[in-house]
């Protein structure tokens, strides 16, 4: 379908006028600063040499309900530019471990009942940030991968090895984490509030735990438990003390350059 001339009222991503874009086929770009309307789903698993669906700067995606499987070596959604954002509801799917769900350049948000299952990486933005709300992310090898991550209503599980990977830092509301390989979570410095996570690192070898943080964080109206780094139990393991206020954990480990051993004392097995 060819792309619609009328343009829209933003109340959406951007905040001013743009135009809205039929999406129909694999390796289709939206112009930036465009919407991009998905209106039925796309099956690019075997589209070589090719995205899903390619996002210029400050375009965005409407998933209206549809999927895009990914291709092996690609994304579904590529973010070209410093900032996109992809909304739901829908479904970016893959073979497991193949192909990445969300790759941005720099920034990318993410909204609206977005599942994401099956990639090598869920969501990629390793030179800038990922805002996600009302995400679910599972059977990934990583699910985030950023800079930066800004969290409320992130589901992440079964991600073969870290949950969500935040280099700098990351916070949140509502954020659970469970039963990924071997960290739920690792950055630098994290505040949360109602994080749940459990039943992470059961496959680590080097690093694991609840939440790792090479620096501290804090916790509120929290549940850490049944983590394990090396086969002990590790909720909380930080370079420096955590903050917990009405926090349940069971383990805090101190985490040194030899993945850790020491507890902080905050935790209740501690």
């Amino acid at each position: 379908m060819k792309a619609t001339a009328l343009a829209v009222l933003a109340i959406g991503v951007w905040g001013n006028v743009a135009r809205a874009v039929d999406v129909s086929a694999c390796g289709q770009v939206v112009p930036a600063g465009e919407v991009g309307i998905l209106v039925t789903s796309l099956d690019c698993s075997g589209v070589p040499g090719t995205d899903g669906v390619v996002l210029l700067n400050r375009a965005s995606l409407e998933l209206r309900g549809n999927t895009i499987i990914s291709p092996s070596a690609g994304a579904s959604v590529s973010c070209q530019g410093a900032r996109c954002a992809v909304s739901g509801p829908g479904f970016l799917l893959s073979v497991p471990f193949r192909g990445t769900g969300i790759a941005a350049a720099k920034s990318v948000t993410v909204s609206g009942n977005v599942e994401i299952a099956g990639h090598e990486v869920g969501i990629a933005a390793g030179e800038g940030q990922v805002t996600a709300s009302d995400t679910f992310l599972s059977d990934n090898g990583d699910g985030i991968v950023a800079r930066k991550v800004r969290g409320t209503n992130v589901f992440v599980r079964d991600s073969d090895r870290i949950g969500i990977n935040a280099f700098k830092g990351i916070r949140g509301d509502h954020i659970e984490v469970r039963d990924n390989g071997t960290a739920g979570i690792y950055t630098a410095r994290f505040t949360f509030t109602e994080l749940i996570a459990t039943t992470n690192g059961m496959t680590s070898t080097f690093l694991g735990g609840g939440i790792v943080a090479t620096r501290r964080g804090r916790l509120t109206d929290s549940l850490v438990s049944g983590n394990t780094l090396l086969g002990a139990p590790a909720d909380v393991v930080t370079g420096r003390s955590p903050i917990l206020i009405n926090t349940v954990c069971d383990a805090s480990v101190m985490l040194t350059d030899s993945g850790g051993s020491r507890t902080w004392g905050v935790c209740g097995l501690d």
